[in-house]
């Protein structure tokens, strides 16, 4: 049987502060993915790229688009993200992309609009990820306070 302790609103076991500790972690790891997401897309330079060959993995059955695109006045070749469907790459065809400066063959294909998006998104998850975190704090504090008494 657990045993709990109630103590300043709290109901302290240690099934619920593992389990406010997992929602803590998950929380700042969500947190952690889009804010750098949201970095990339702010800092990251918006182009328009042109497919120009497609490559095929045998292992992945997947089809990777070629794009050329300027940088310095030089033409880029970078692989795209790819695809299971051979159809959905047309060579030729333009796609807007945004690319690292300081690595310029490490780019994300689409607009930089979404950027906006992931900063409140994650700065939301952080909101919501910092209540449980001052829980898990208080429940720990409260527990060593309470062990020492029994």
């Amino acid at each position: 049987m657990i045993k709990k302790i109630i103590a300043e609103g709290l109901i302290l076991s240690v099934p619920r502060m593992i389990t406010t500790l997992i929602l803590t972690l998950i929380g700042l790891f969500i947190f952690l993915v889009a804010f750098i997401a949201a970095i990339d897309d702010i800092t990251y330079i918006e182009t328009t790229a042109v497919v120009v060959d497609v490559r095929y993995n045998e292992n992945s059955e997947t089809y990777y688009p070629i794009y050329e695109y300027e940088f310095n006045g030089q033409t880029v070749r970078a692989e795209g993200f790819p695809t299971l469907d051979r159809e959905d790459i047309i060579i030729g065809s333009e796609k807007t992309i945004n690319y690292n400066p300081k690595n310029y063959k490490k780019f994300n294909e689409g607009s930089r609009q979404g950027g906006t998006f992931l900063l409140v998104f994650s700065i939301l998850i952080l909101a919501c990820t910092i209540p449980e975190f001052i829980i898990f704090i208080r429940m720990l504090k409260l527990f060593r306070v309470n062990k020492v008494k029994n």
